[in-house]
C-alpha cells in the first residue's frame, strides 16, 4: 500500500497525448478557452492548502504566464540605464529565477496601471510578444535571440490602454490586430518563422480583446470581438471574411468564447449589451449568423469567461456567476471577489479575486461549491492564472507566485496497480467518456427476499442519487440529495429521514459516488495483491481504499477482476445491517452480463451477497445523459423525528 492520492489520470494521459500536453502555451491556455483537461490536481484544500513552491518580485505589468519548452514567459516593467522600460522575461519553473530578458521599448502609462499588457505566445521554437507601444517580435525561446521584428503601428497612435491583445499563431502566421488608419489593413498575418507579411484585412482602430482560432462545419477561423464598428468578424486563414455581426457594446475586451460545434459567446461591460450567444450556420459557401440570447447576467469587463459543459462561469463585473449556454439563465450567483479572473481543469475552477484570494470551486451548475481557499498574493491582481505540470502560476502588480496543486504522484512499485486499473478504466469505455455524463438513468428488476420488483436508479453530478424499489411489499429508497443521504426501508426507517447515524450514512455516501469510473477521484490508495480465483475463475486482486477529497469516511476494498478483460468479477467490502446483527459484515458484489452503451460498458447484473442477504439489480434499459431536474432527488416530507436506523 502507499499514501498518497493515486494520478491515474497522468498514467492514461502518458500514453496518449504529445510531449508538451502539460503546457500552458499562450494566453488562457493550449486553446485560448481559459481551460485544460487536466484532471491529476487537488480537489479539495480542506486539509492542506497548496503549497507556495516560490515567488520573484517582478516590476508592473498585466502579462499573464506562459508554459512551454521547459520555460516560463511574461513581461513586466524592468529599470535600465535608460529609465523603465518593458521586458519579456523567460524564467526558470523551479525556481522562478530569471534565465534571459529582452527589453520591448517604452511603456504606455495609464491611470490603471503600468507595463505590459499581452501575453507572450510560444509556438515551436519561438515566442512571439506584443508589447504596449506595438513592437512585435520574435525570439529564441530558448535564449531569447531575436529572429525577426515588426512594427504594427508605424506612424498611427497607439491605442490609448496600450497595444493589449495577445498574438495568435495558427498555420504558420502570426496573427494580430494591428490597427490602421489605411482601409483594409487593421488585421495582420505575419509569417511565423521569417516575419514576412502575409496578409491583411479589416478596416479601424485596434481593440484591446485577443482573437481565437477554431473550426465550425470544417472550415478554419480566426474569430475577433472588435471595438471598431464594433462586431464580431471571422476571417479565413487567408484574411477573407467569412461572416460577421454588429453588436451593440461599445467596448469589447474579453475574447469570444467558443461553443461547439457552432456557437459563439461574446460579452462587454456595457450595462445595456451584457452577453450574447451567436449561431453560425454554413449555408451552401457561406455562413449565416444569428442571435440565440443575449441577456445582461454575464458583463464581462476584462477577463473572459470558461464553458465547461453546457454552463459559463465567469464575473458579471464583480459577480461571480454560473449561466447555461441553452438560454442564458443564471443558475447560481457569489459575491465577494472582486473584478477576479478564473481558469478550468476538468471540472475544477480556479478563481482569484483582485485582491489576491485564491478559490477552489467545483464547476457545477446545482450551486456555488467551494473546494477551498487560500491567499498566497496580496496586491492588486487582475491577471488571470496559468495552469501548467501541476503548478499554478499567479501575478498581480508586486510579483509571481509559484503554487502546487497537483496530487502526490504515485509510488514506483505500485505500478502494476496503475497498469490494471488503466486497463480497467479502458474497459469499462475510459475515463474521458465518464466525464461527459452528467446523468444516468436505470430501470429494471430488483430482487430481495426471493421477491421482485421493477426499479429505477438516477444518478446526477456530482453525487446525487436515488435508487426506488420495493422491499417486502412496500415502498423503499436510498438516496443523497444536496442535504445528504436519505433512506426509506420498511425495516430501517419507515418514514423519508436524512441518514446522520454511522456507518449507515457512509455506506450510502460511498454508494451516491458518481460514476466511480472516475477512478483518480476517488481512489486514495491501491495496491496489487496477487492473483486469485472467485468460484474457479481466475481474478487479478486489488487492494483499494475510497476516500473522496474532503471526505470523513473511507472505504477498504477488495477488487477482482477478469485476468482478460480487467472488467469486475466482484468486490469485497464492509457493511452494517442491524437487522441481521450490529457487527460489520462482509460484501460481496458480483458484476456479470457487460453491454456497451453510448461508449460506455455497464453491467447489467448486479448481485449483492451480505449475512444470509441476497439482492440483485437486472437492469433492462440504461439512458445516458437524460434531463433530471435537481429536486428528483430531493427527500419528500415525512416525520421529522423518524430514525435512520433502530436503537440497538
Amino acid at each position: 500500500m502507499f499514501s498518497g492520492r493515486v494520478s491515474l489520470a497522468l498514467l492514461l494521459l502518458s500514453a496518449a497525448l504529445p510531449v508538451g500536453a502539460a503546457d500552458w502555451p499562450q494566453y488562457r491556455g493550449p486553446d485560448r478557452h481559459g481551460t485544460t483537461a487536466d484532471v491529476s490536481l487537488l480537489e479539495s484544500w480542506s486539509d492542506t492548502q497548496p503549497e507556495v513552491l516560490w515567488r520573484q518580485e517582478l516590476g508592473d505589468g498585466f502579462s499573464a504566464v506562459s508554459a512551454a519548452k521547459g520555460r516560463l514567459f511574461t513581461a513586466s516593467l524592468v529599470e535600465t540605464d535608460q529609465g523603465t522600460r518593458e521586458a519579456l522575461l523567460a524564467l526558470d519553473p523551479a525556481t522562478g529565477e530569471e534565465l534571459w530578458r529582452v527589453l520591448l521599448g517604452e511603456p504606455v502609462e495609464t491611470e490603471f496601471g503600468n507595463g505590459p499588457r499581452t501575453t507572450p505566445t510560444v509556438d515551436g521554437d519561438h515566442v512571439y510578444m506584443v508589447s504596449s507601444r506595438s513592437l512585435l517580435l520574435a525570439l529564441r525561446a530558448a535564449d531569447g535571440h531575436e529572429v525577426w521584428r515588426q512594427d504594427l503601428a508605424g506612424d498611427q497612435p497607439v491605442p490609448r490602454f496600450g497595444y493589449s491583445m495577445s498574438p495568435l499563431v495558427d498555420s504558420g502566421q502570426v496573427v494580430v490586430e494591428a490597427g490602421s488608419e489605411e482601409p483594409g489593413r487593421s488585421v495582420a498575418a505575419f509569417d511565423a518563422a521569417t516575419g514576412e507579411e502575409r496578409w491583411r484585412a479589416l478596416d479601424g482602430a485596434a481593440g484591446y480583446s485577443s482573437p481565437i482560432a477554431i473550426e465550425i462545419s470544417g472550415v478554419r477561423q480566426y474569430v475577433f470581438s472588435r471595438r471598431e464598428g464594433p462586431e464580431v468578424v471571422s476571417l479565413s486563414t487567408s484574411g477573407e471574411v467569412l461572416w460577421r455581426h454588429g453588436i451593440s457594446a461599445v467596448a469589447v475586451i474579453p475574447m469570444p468564447i467558443f461553443h461547439p460545434p457552432s456557437q459563439l459567446f461574446v460579452s462587454s461591460s456595457d450595462d445595456s449589451f451584457g452577453g450574447l450567444m451567436l449561431q453560425i450556420e454554413k449555408v451552401g459557401d457561406s455562413f449565416r449568423v444569428s442571435e440565440a440570447w443575449q441577456e445582461r447576467l454575464m458583463r464581462n469587463h476584462f477577463n473572459s469567461s470558461v464553458l465547461v459543459g453546457d454552463f459559463l462561469y465567469g464575473f458579471d463585473n464583480a459577480t461571480f456567476k454560473c449561466l447555461s449556454v441553452v438560454d442564458g439563465s443564471m443558475r447560481w450567483a457569489r459575491r465577494g471577489f472582486g473584478k477576479g479572473s478564473l481558469i478550468a481543469a476538468g471540472d475544477l475552477l480556479f478563481v482569484l479575486a483582485d485582491n489576491g484570494t485564491l478559490a477552489l470551486v467545483r464547476a457545477t451548475p446545482e450551486a456555488y461549491r467551494e473546494l477551498g481557499r487560500a491567499r498566497p498574493m496580496s496586491g492588486k491582481a487582475w491577471t488571470a492564472p496559468s495552469l501548467a505540470d501541476g503548478r499554478l502560476y499567479l501575478r498581480d502588480q508586486d510579483e509571481i507566485v509559484a503554487l502546487a496543486v497537483a496530487r502526490p504522484a504515485a509510488a514506483p512499485e505500485d505500478a502494476k496497480a496503475l497498469e490494471i486499473l488503466a486497463a480497467y478504466a479502458e474497459a469499462r469505455g475510459g475515463e474521458e467518456r465518464w466525464r461527459e455524463v452528467e446523468a444516468l438513468r436505470l430501470t429494471g428488476t430488483y430482487a430481495a427476499f426471493s421477491e421482485t420488483s421493477s426499479f429505477t436508479a438516477l444518478r446526477k453530478r456530482p453525487h446525487l442519487h436515488r435508487l426506488d424499489f420495493e422491499l417486502l411489499g412496500a415502498p423503499a429508497t436510498r438516496a443523497r440529495d444536496t442535504e445528504g443521504p436519505w433512506m426509506l426501508h420498511k425495516l430501517l426507517s419507515p418514514q423519508p429521514a436524512l441518514v446522520e447515524e454511522e456507518p449507515y450514512r457512509s455506506q450510502l455516501e460511498r454508494e451516491s459516488l458518481f460514476p466511480l469510473l472516475l477512478l483518480d477521484d476517488f481512489i486514495a490508495t491501491v495496491a496489487f495483491a496477487g492473483e486469485s480465483a472467485i468460484a474457479g475463475q481466475p481474478t487479478l486482486q486489488l487492494e483499494v481504499t475510497i476516500e473522496p477529497p474532503g471526505a470523513e469516511w473511507s472505504s477498504e476494498e477488495t477488487w477482482h477482476l477478469d485476468p482478460e478483460t480487467f472488467l469486475e468479477i466482484a468486490v469485497d467490502s464492509q457493511v452494517f445491517d442491524f437487522t441481521q446483527g450490529t457487527d460489520a459484515m462482509r460484501q460481496r458484489t458480483f458484476f456479470s452480463d457487460f453491454r456497451e452503451v453510448e461508449g460506455l460498458v455497464v453491467p447489467f447484473l448486479v448481485e449483492w451477497e451480505y449475512g444470509a442477504r441476497l439482492e440483485s439489480m437486472a437492469v433492462d434499459e440504461v439512458e445516458i445523459g437524460p434531463e433530471i431536474d435537481a429536486d428528483a432527488f430531493t427527500r419528500p416530507p415525512g416525520n421529522p423525528e423518524a430514525e435512520a436506523a433502530p436503537e440497538e
